[in-house]
C-alpha cells in the first residue's frame, strides 16, 4: 500500500486485498503510507490501518475512497488500458492544470503549510490569512 498510496488513482481488480504490514514486524510504514494515506482516506482510518496492520478487501477500498476504480480480476488490464486511453485522448492542458490545482490545494493535503509558505494566501481578499 504504501508505493500504491503515491499514485494519483488507484485500479484494483475485484479480488485485490491491500494491507500495511510493517507493524506486524515491528516498524513503520516507510515508502509513503504515514504521509499519504491519510491524505486519501482520513486520518482515523489510515491509523486503524497501520495500527493494525489488518487486511481489506477490494469493496472496503472502494467504500472508504482509497481505490477509485475496479475491474474484474480477468480483464483488469484491459480496464486499466481503457481508462489511460480515456484520459490520453483528453484535454491534456486540462487534465495538467486540474492536477496541478487538486495538488496545491490546503485541502487535498490535509495542512495549510503549503500555500501560507513565503506569505502566501488562500485568496482571502485582505491577503494574508
Amino acid at each position: 500500500m504504501d508505493m500504491a498510496s503515491m499514485a494519483d488513482l488507484r485500479i484494483a481488480s475485484e479480488t485485490a486485498r491491500f494491507t500495511l504490514s510493517s507493524v506486524n514486524v515491528g516498524i513503520v510504514p516507510g515508502d509513503g503510507g504515514c504521509y499519504y494515506l491519510p491524505r486519501i482516506i482520513g486520518v482515523a482510518r489510515a491509523l486503524d490501518l497501520i495500527w493494525t496492520g489488518r487486511t481489506m478487501d477490494t469493496k472496503e477500498a472502494v467504500q472508504i475512497g482509497y481505490v477509485s476504480r475496479v475491474g474484474p480480476t480477468d480483464q483488469l488490464m484491459d480496464t486499466v488500458t481503457t481508462f489511460a486511453k480515456r484520459l490520453a485522448s483528453g484535454p491534456q492542458v486540462a487534465i495538467e492544470l486540474a492536477k496541478r490545482l487538486v495538488g496545491t490545494s490546503p485541502f487535498n493535503r490535509g495542512d495549510m503549510a503549503g500555500p501560507l509558505k513565503n506569505g502566501g494566501s488562500l485568496g482571502h481578499p485582505a491577503g494574508r490569512v
